[in-house]
């Protein structure tokens, strides 16, 4: 038996990227998200970071619905 060492070029497929959502695009993922906690599913050590995602974007939802003027 003999080893051989070559060099061997696997070309990379690229993954998919998520598409970007808009608007009521976000409904459906947060919903998600919401089962994913229920059940379980994310580390507790995930869940300060995401709450404090969740805080600033309920922030950012009060500043948009404040009355413009």
């Amino acid at each position: 038996m003999r080893i051989v060492e070559r060099a061997v070029i696997v070309l990379a497929q690229r993954s998919p990227t998520a598409p970007l959502l808009h608007q009521y695009g976000w409904v459906p993922l947060l919903r998600e998200l919401i089962v994913q906690l229920d059940q379980g599913v994310v580390y507790d050590r995930h869940l300060v970071a995401i709450a404090a995602a969740l805080d600033e974007v309920v922030r950012a939802v009060q500043r948009r619905a404040r009355p413009r003027g």
